[in-house]
């Protein structure tokens, strides 16, 4: 009950408002505290490092432009050995049976290609009938132009995994 007094006596014309502070032992007007410290503090240094940042980066900029300058051109890359093959466009290239980072193999016939690369004798038989003679007519071949010649799903990834097993890695 007595704390209940105690709450009630700090209303009326004694209590603390914005400009009175609390007439109380514990409160000290000249101390800040340590969040309002911490936020003049921040204020402070961000408005040294923005005066000497502006002068920092004049300088900067000033010896990249420099390095810019005396900076010998790029040289120019040497011509591929090989003539590559050009993709007619990215569709073409994700969809075709050599992957993109690969180049062709060793050329070697149909039938010789499917059984060092274990492809089945369906997917020859369709290779075969479709006109497919060497190693290197699948390179022009898509997953597409296979379904449109009655490939089955199966039948066009152990296609894609034997060709990707013979191909090389390009530079």
């Amino acid at each position: 009950m007595n704390s209940l007094n105690n709450i009630l006596q700090l209303k009326g014309p004694e209590q603390a408002t914005l400009k009175k502070p609390p007439a109380h032992h514990f409160f000290d007007s000249t101390i800040i505290s340590p969040v309002l410290q911490m936020h003049k503090d921040s204020k402070e240094v961000k408005k040294v490092t923005e005066n000497t940042s502006a002068g920092t980066s004049d300088l900067l900029a000033g010896f990249v432009n420099l390095a810019t300058a005396l900076r010998a051109p790029a040289p120019i890359p040497a011509p591929h050995p090989y003539p590559l093959i050009p993709q007619n466009n990215a569709i073409t290239t994700s969809l075709s049976l050599l992957p993109v980072n690969r180049t062709i193999g060793p050329s070697l016939d149909l039938e010789g290609f499917c059984l060092q690369f274990g492809v089945d004798i369906s997917v020859y038989q369709k290779l075969s009938n479709e006109g497919y003679k060497t190693s290197h007519h699948l390179q022009y071949d898509t997953v597409s132009e296979l379904k449109e010649a009655g490939f089955r799903i199966g039948e066009i990834a152990s296609l894609k995994d034997a060709v990707a097993r013979w191909s090389l890695p390009s530079d």
